[in-house]
């Protein structure tokens, strides 16, 4: 926990678990095998025209909390145009993002396809 905490929030001393519990499991998901399986969710988005466009807006919804106006208005799009996008990522990978165990699993996939292809985003930056 402490080498999670220092790297999240080096300026602290005293890290509380229940505020780094989500980043120490994703840190013992990236050495886990199971990473490939989170991957290749995002990997199997990506094979598609629109993959990048899918999976920007797939982190943005992330980032958001799911909120589709806050994401819509962040992506400059219509929030017609989001739905398409999600129900896009659902078909594409039979994972829903409207629905929080499936959410779940894309926000970890996101998570550790980042990791091991680095981009700009605020809220992986976060977990780094």
């Amino acid at each position: 926990m402490i080498e999670v905490g220092s790297k999240v929030q080096p300026q602290r001393q005293i890290y509380y678990f229940r505020e780094m519990a989500m980043l120490c499991l994703f840190r013992v998901l990236e050495d886990s095998y199971m990473v490939n399986f989170f991957i290749n969710n995002v990997r199997q988005l990506l094979e598609h025209d629109s993959g990048e466009v899918l999976l920007d807006t797939l982190s943005s919804f992330i980032a958001n909390n799911a909120e589709p106006g806050k994401t819509s208005l962040l992506l400059g799009i219509h929030r017609n145009t989001l739905t398409y996008r999600l129900q896009q990522i659902k078909k594409h990978i039979q994972l829903d993002p409207m629905v929080f165990t499936d959410l779940t699993q894309l926000a970890v996939s996101v998570h550790c396809y980042r990791r091991l292809n680095p981009r700009q985003s605020e809220w992986i930056d976060s977990l780094s």
